[in-house]
């Protein structure tokens, strides 16, 4: 599934992306330092029903909605709106969204700050051979 500023490969099985990837640089990095955070998560209606996350799968479930590609690369508000596809998420435990995931976030933006070009950034889950699972729909839920 491609994005304005990012592609998806999808799993019908996980309702989760396999992997996410995003092109990177300063100008990306320095445009997305001034655009507000929507917080609009969304189901992906590109996606048949049976194949896509749902909110009600993440809701009371404990588990944040980890954004693979963060919304703090997005340059263009319409890219920040797309990064809030529920297609672009895993559930993720809420410290390590909040503190681990989110510094790990911010390193790259560094990085990507540095680097004399481009920086291709590809990031994705991985799961336990009989991963935890989430919602009605079964959302698996990475290691």
């Amino acid at each position: 599934m491609c994005y304005s500023s990012f592609a998806i490969l999808h799993s019908a099985k996980s309702h989760t992306p396999i992997y996410v990837a995003e092109k990177l640089n300063r100008q990306t990095i320095t445009d997305a330092k001034g655009n507000e955070r929507t917080n609009r998560f969304f189901a992906d209606a590109r996606l048949p029903r049976a194949e896509r996350a749902e909110l009600s799968d993440y809701k009371n479930s404990g588990y944040d909605r980890g954004h693979m590609a963060p919304a703090g690369n997005m340059a263009t508000p319409e890219a920040m709106a797309q990064s809030f596809s529920l297609a672009n998420m895993v559930p993720q435990a809420p410290e390590n969204n909040r503190k681990t995931w989110a510094s790990i976030e911010n390193a790259t933006r560094k990085y990507a700050m540095r680097a004399r070009g481009d920086v291709y950034v590809l990031t994705g889950p991985v799961f336990e051979a009989r991963p935890t699972t989430v919602g009605e729909n079964k959302v698996w839920v990475p290691k």
